[in-house]
């Protein structure tokens, strides 16, 4: 048992950590992309909004870049404007369930590239 509670301990340091996707762009601006899924728009808490400061701080210390970073949520439905939600400088959003992953990498290509 002590090893499970040893993982758990470790568990919130490697999310910190965790980027789920990069776009690095030709106009000297990258996005970390952070993936939610909400049935609704996405509600940003105010440990989530730590997290997404130290994985964007871990990330400039780590690579030593010189380019802006932006935190881009991807999203169903977006994400619900509060006192939290200002970290987020970029949003995609998937308006239907139906929406293919080909018209998908075509918006993202099209709106971000």
């Amino acid at each position: 048992m002590e090893d499970d509670t040893a993982i758990f301990e470790i568990m919130p340091i490697f999310a910190l950590l965790i980027i789920h996707w990069l776009i690095d762009r030709n106009d000297n601006v990258i996005n970390l992309c952070e993936m939610k899924f909400s049935e609704r728009e996405y509600l940003m808490t105010e440990r989530e909004a730590a997290h997404l400061r130290c994985r964007k701080g871990n990330f400039i210390e780590a690579t030593n870049t010189h380019k802006a970073v932006h935190i881009t949520l991807v999203t169903p439905y977006g994400v619900k404007q509060n006192a939290h939600s200002a970290i987020i400088q970029n949003q995609i959003t998937l308006l239907t369930s139906s929406l293919k992953i080909e018209q998908f990498h075509n918006k993202l290509i099209n709106n971000y590239l």
